[in-house]
Order: C-alpha cells, then structure tokens, then sequence
C-alpha cells in the first residue's frame, strides 16, 4: 500500500472558468495534506475530474476521459479516481452505475470533504492489505527494484505491492498475533477432541481441509432416518380458547347467516380452506365449538347461506 503523503495528483478541469477556480482549490487541499502534482496523467496517483454539464457536448467528452482512465486504472489498481463538479451535483450516484471504476463523487456543496473521503478510501485500502497479511502468504523480496529506502517489495499471490517500512512492521506484528491465536485455539480445543482449521477469507487457504473433515463427520452419522412425532397442535389450542362469537341471522334476508367474533376471525387467519387438511379441520372447528347446533337453534335449513366474514358457504347436513 502507498503512502499517500507520496501520492501525486492530476486534476482535469472542463467547462466553466469556475470550474478551473475550483481546480485549485482542491489542489490547494491535496498539497496541504502531502501530495504533489503530477507532470503527466499517467504518473498520477489520484485523479480529479472537475466537471460542468452545461453543454451535453461536455458531458460526452467528460465520460469519454472516464472510460479512458478505466484502461490506466487496469495497469496501476490503486489508483483512485474521482468525479467533482457540477455533473457530480446533477448525476450523484449514477455515475458509480455508467462508470464503475470511479472511486468517489463529490458535488460542489461538498467540494470540501476532499481530504475526508481519501482519507476513508486509503483507510479501507489499508484493512484490505491486512486482510491479506492474515492469509501468511506475503513474502518480502530480498531486492528492492529501485525502491526508496522508505519502503519494500512484497509479494501477494498474483500481484507485488510496495509497502512503506512502518507499514510492514505492524503487518508482521499482526502475522505473529495470528499465529499465537492459533496456537492458543489448537491448545484449548484439540486436547478436547475438537480441531481447529484456520482460514483465510482472502484467499481460502485451509477451507477444503476444513470442508473434507466436515464431510468425514457427515459420513460418520447414521444413516437411517429420524422422524420427530409433532408434539404442539395449534388446532386444539384454538378449539380451547375461550373467544367470544356471535351467531345471527340475517335481518335483511332469513335464509343467510352470520357468524363473527374474535374467535372466528383467528381460526380463519389460521386455517387454509383450500386445502384437504384444513377444511377438515373447519368442520371439527364448527361442530366441536358448538356452532352447528347453535345455527340450528338459530333456524337455519338446508341449502342457507352461512357467512364468516369474506367467507360464504351452503349449509347441509
């Protein structure tokens, strides 16, 4: 990881004098911080495109230097590119969805959150090294290739990276606390029967072991199948509470039936009326509660309407 008081920066102004105003200050900001302004694009570490969208004509060209710094960003991945400016006021957001390799947006109402934000982003850039010093697999190289005395090569599996010295001496620190964690799990657990398999998130070294032990445990299960006998059935405790209903009929027409109440409305959030096992149990509800007889008292004959709120069906015996 690059330590960003070495850092250089380009800022491309388009549009508005204003716009170029705007340039330095951010200039202003980075060197106040650091950084040094970079001689050619290709040198820099941080990008600034200072934007203006009054013409669509330079909204096109804008977003044609975009895709055209993806192809550096490709050749140097730590370098962070960043939107400003009016078109980064107007578009917000969607400029992450046209032009996914931008690093941040800022609007002109937050031009000075600069220092802020690269702060932030070298922040996550710094815990994503030490996610993968976790994995033990960073070497230092014994040449430095012309690198300052301030800083060493390090190899990453697929990659190399420079890394400053201060930086380095607390990724080895942190090596070494890993690995006495380690050792103090294997210590604790193992003399219990229980092992443990350390991993690396980054680059899942360790997980097939810990995946075929996993497996060999499996195979280690009996095989016939187990079926737990259901112990709770919401029916009876349905059929038990003592919930209040009404049984009435109909003022308006003497062959239709109304039944209401709390205890109807809960056994029709219960109950699934389309299927076998529910309607079966809708006919214990009505005969176990007491609601048939009481339709009876009520006069009801066959071939009446029985209503239950959204509810409607012919009554037979």
């Amino acid at each position: 990881m690059l330590n960003h008081k070495q850092l250089l920066y380009k800022i491309l102004p388009y549009g508005c004098q204003m716009n170029f105003s705007d340039g330095e200050r951010f200039a202003g900001q980075l060197e106040r911080m650091g950084y040094k302004p970079a001689e050619k694009l290709e040198d820099a570490d941080i990008i600034i495109i200072n934007t203006c969208c009054v013409r669509e004509s330079a909204e096109k060209k804008i977003y044609g230097k975009i895709g055209e710094i993806k192809h550096l960003k490709q050749q140097k991945p730590d370098l962070i590119l960043g939107i400003t400016g009016c078109m980064a006021q107007k578009d917000g957001d969607a400029i992450f969805k046209k032009a996914s390799h931008v690093d941040f947006v800022l609007g002109t109402n937050k031009m000075y959150d600069l220092p802020a934000v690269l702060e932030e982003i070298f922040a996550s850039m710094k815990t994503a090294y030490a996610a993968l010093i976790s994995a033990s697999e960073i070497q230092v190289q014994d040449t430095k290739d012309g690198i300052g005395e301030d800083a060493v090569s390090v190899v990453i599996p697929g990659a190399v990276v420079y890394i400053p010295l201060e930086d380095l001496v607390d990724f080895e620190k942190e090596k070494e606390r890993l690995k006495k964690e380690q050792e103090r799990l294997k210590k604790e657990f193992e003399p219990k029967g229980i092992p443990v398999y350390p991993i690396s998130a980054v680059s899942g070294k360790g997980l097939k072991e810990l995946l075929y032990a996993v497996q060999k445990k499996l195979d280690e299960l009996p095989k016939e199948r187990m079926v737990f006998e259901q112990e709770f059935f919401p029916e009876d405790m349905l059929l038990a509470e003592n919930l209040p209903y009404t049984v009435e009929q109909d003022p308006e027409d003497e062959h239709r039936f109304i039944i209401e109440g709390p205890k109807i409305e809960k056994m029709l959030g219960y109950t699934n009326l389309d299927s076998e096992k529910g309607f079966a149990f809708f006919q214990r509800f009505l005969k176990d509660t007491g609601i048939l007889d009481e339709l009876e008292q009520a006069g009801i004959q066959e071939g009446d309407t029985v209503k239950m709120y959204g509810f409607e069906f012919d009554y037979y015996k």
